[in-house]
């Protein structure tokens, strides 16, 4: 598929999970392409303080994704000339 045809994103937080969700955000293209939990078995952590560390680290993962999805022209042509060049930055 091309990258203009390839849909744009963005994080939400799930309305049903402690988890932040990267979804689609063209016209047509509602899909969720990744999920981000920050409690893996559904409990809370004691500290509230540990609890907001996990989950504002979970939402920097869901952007960086996301960052990625939006810019895929520019990150495949560092890509291609890092390979041009050997690995060398």
């Amino acid at each position: 598929m091309s990258f203009d045809r390839m849909p744009k994103t963005k994080v939400v937080h799930s309305e049903s999970k402690k988890a932040w969700n990267v979804i689609g955000s063209s016209l047509g293209s509602k899909y969720k392409i990744a999920r981000i939990p920050y409690h893996c078995d559904g409990r809370e952590w004691p500290d509230k303080h540990l609890n907001s560390m996990w989950e504002k680290e979970a939402e920097k993962d869901a952007k960086f994704i996301s960052e990625c999805f939006n810019n895929r022209e520019a990150i495949s042509e560092f890509v291609l000339n890092v390979t041009k060049r050997g690995g060398e930055c």
